[in-house]
Order: structure tokens, then C-alpha cells, then sequence
């Protein structure tokens, strides 16, 4: 196949809404697109690219003047 399902998008974000699930691909360095009806397009080469040694974490939001805290 060609493009990941909606389930291993799903799977890969740990994300269910589409709009959560386009800000984690890019914070895991995907390279997605957003079809004209919403849907997220994932080539699969996109994600086997990364490797195995990639590991996803949770992306850190930084406080002003503050310390890394876990979004979530």
C-alpha cells in the first residue's frame, strides 16, 4: 500500500482528531499532507524513511523562563 490507513495514522499519533494528528506528525518530523476533505495523507515511504532507531516521543512544551513539561 501506498498511504497508511486512518489506523496506523491513528496509531502512530496516538491522536484520534485529525487537527491533533497533523501537529503530531509534524512534530515527529512526518512529512503529511491535508486532502481538500480533511483527511490527513501519510505516504508510507515518508514514515520508513525515519528508520526503527526513531523512537516517538511526546512533543515538550517550553515555558517561558521555564522548564520542558509533557503536553498531554
Amino acid at each position: 500500500m501506498l498511504t497508511l490507513t486512518n489506523e496506523e495514522i491513528e496509531q502512530i499519533t496516538n491522536r484520534q482528531r485529525r487537527s491533533a494528528q497533523a501537529r503530531m506528525l509534524a512534530a515527529l518530523g512526518i512529512r503529511h499532507k491535508i486532502r481538500p476533505d480533511g483527511s490527513i495523507l501519510v505516504f508510507r515511504a515518508a514514515v520508513e524513511k525515519l528508520g526503527v532507531e526513531r523512537i516517538p516521543q511526546e512533543p515538550q512544551m517550553r515555558l517561558r523562563n521555564g522548564p520542558a513539561t509533557q503536553t498531554r
